[in-house]
């Protein structure tokens, strides 16, 4: 399981670290920062990372929500709806 991931009574909280302005979309886990790295090729102006960080997860988990880091590369997501195992196993799937 990620060390990324914490449970709360809402659904799953994930911490990521975003590297807006990417060639592609993608996720890497960082074990040492013990975030999710989040690859967007949204520039970092006006919040379009932001934004399209939520697109990404919306699209992949359904439910998302930005929890805390607006304005920041670090990031805090909340996924509704599902729990810890099925987040872990959708992370696997995503992680390279």
């Amino acid at each position: 399981m990620f060390e990324c991931m914490r449970e709360s009574k809402d659904g799953v909280i994930i911490e990521i670290h975003v590297v807006p302005g990417s060639k592609s979309d993608g996720f890497s886990y960082d074990s040492w920062e013990k975030r999710l790295k989040v690859r967007v090729s949204s520039p970092a102006v006006n919040g379009k990372a932001t934004r399209g960080v939520v697109a990404i997860f919306s699209n992949r988990f359904g439910n998302c929500e930005l929890v805390s880091g607006a304005k920041s590369r670090k990031k805090s997501l909340l996924v509704r709806g599902k729990n810890m195992e099925e987040v872990s196993e959708i992370l696997g799937s995503l992680v390279n």
